[in-house]
C-alpha cells in the first residue's frame, strides 16, 4: 500500500503501540474528516489537540497532508530537502501553523541529525548541531524551492504558530529561535541546547512543551553543559509508574499524545 492508503488505518490502543509509535504516518489523524466548524470549535476550546494532530500530519506524505488539511480551508506548502527533512505550512484567514516533521527510524538523515549532539553557536548560545542542520535545511534551501523563510515574510497579517514532535520539536524551536511566532507547542521535545528562551519574561508560557508519561527521548540527551530543557512544561500524567524501557519509548507516540490531551489530560 501506499503511504496515502496507509494513513487510514484506525488507530488501535489510543496509538500507545510500538508500531503508531515509530510509524505514525500509517495511522488517520483525528482531524480526519473533520469539519471546518468543528475543527475551529476544537482550536478555541483545546488548541494543543490541534498542535498534536498537525505534529502527527507532518509524518505524511506531501499528497496526504494536502488531502488533510486543504479540506479544512487551509493553503498548504510542503517542504522536503530531498535528504529526508520535511515540513509543512498551513495557512488560513488569521493563522498560519508551521510544522516540522519528526523522526522516522527508517530514515538515515533523521538518525544522522539525532546523534550529530555536538553543540555549536547560534543567536547568542549554543545549539544541538544535527537540530540545527535539519531546520536550516528548510528554512533557506539553496535548491531553487524558496524555503520556509521567503513564505514567511508574506505572511503579515496572520498569527503565527511552530509546532512539531520529536526532531520536530527540536527543529520547532530552532525556527523561533530564528522568526518571531505567536506561539511554540513541541511534544515529546528533546534537550535543544543551553539558556534558550524564545520570548521576554511577561510571554514565557507562549513557549510550551509537552512531555507524556516518562517520555523517553525528553531526557536521553543528557543534561550537561549546553542542554537544558526550556519553556513551560506540560506534564501528561504517567499511565504505570512501575513500567520501564518499554512504556517510556511508548510514551513518546504522538498519536498517543494527541489522544491523551483530546482526553483533556493536559491542556494549553
Amino acid at each position: 500500500m501506499s503511504k496515502v492508503e496507509n494513513a487510514s488505518l484506525m488507530v488501535e490502543k489510543h496509538g500507545r503501540t510500538w508500531d503508531a509509535m515509530s510509524n505514525p504516518r500509517k495511522y488517520q489523524s483525528m482531524l480526519h474528516g473533520l469539519t471546518r466548524q468543528a475543527f475551529d470549535t476544537l482550536w478555541k476550546e483545546n488548541p494543543a489537540v490541534v498542535f498534536a494532530n498537525f505534529s502527527h500530519i507532518a509524518y505524511y506524505d506531501a499528497e496526504h497532508v494536502h488531502a488533510c488539511l486543504i479540506p479544512l480551508g487551509f493553503d498548504v506548502t510542503c517542504y522536503d530537502d530531498g535528504h529526508g527533512r520535511q515540513g509543512f505550512l498551513a495557512v488560513d484567514g488569521e493563522k498560519a501553523l508551521l510544522c516540522f516533521r519528526g523522526t522516522e527510524a527508517s530514515d538515515i538523515q533523521d538518525l544522522l541529525d539525532d546523534i550529530k549532539i555536538f553543540p555549536t553557536a547560534y543567536q547568542g548560545t549554543v545549539v544541538h548541531r544535527g537540530f540545527l542542520n535539519a531546520a536550516l535545511s528548510l528554512w533557506e534551501p539553496h535548491a531553487e524551492s524558496a524555503g520556509i523563510a521567503a513564505d514567511l515574510k508574506q505572511l503579515t497579517h496572520h498569527k503565527l504558530y511552530v509546532t512539531g514532535h520529536s526532531l520536530g520539536a527540536a527543529m520547532a524551536v530552532i525556527a523561533a529561535m530564528t522568526h518571531s511566532f505567536e506561539q511554540v507547542v513541541t511534544f515529546g521535545e528533546p534537550r535543544v541546547g543551553k539558556d534558550i528562551q524564545l520570548f521576554d519574561g511577561a510571554r514565557d508560557s507562549k513557549h510550551v512543551r509537552f512531555v507524556n508519561g516518562k517520555d523517553i527521548v525528553t531526557y536521553i540527551i543528557p543534561e550537561m553543559p549546553g542542554y537544558a530543557h526550556h519553556g513551560i512544561e506540560k506534564h501528561i500524567p504517567l499511565i504505570d509508574e512501575h513500567e520501564f524501557f518499554i512504556g517510556n519509548v511508548l510514551d513518546h507516540s504522538i498519536i498517543h499524545y494527541a489522544y491523551k490531551i483530546h482526553a483533556g489530560e493536559a491542556k494549553l
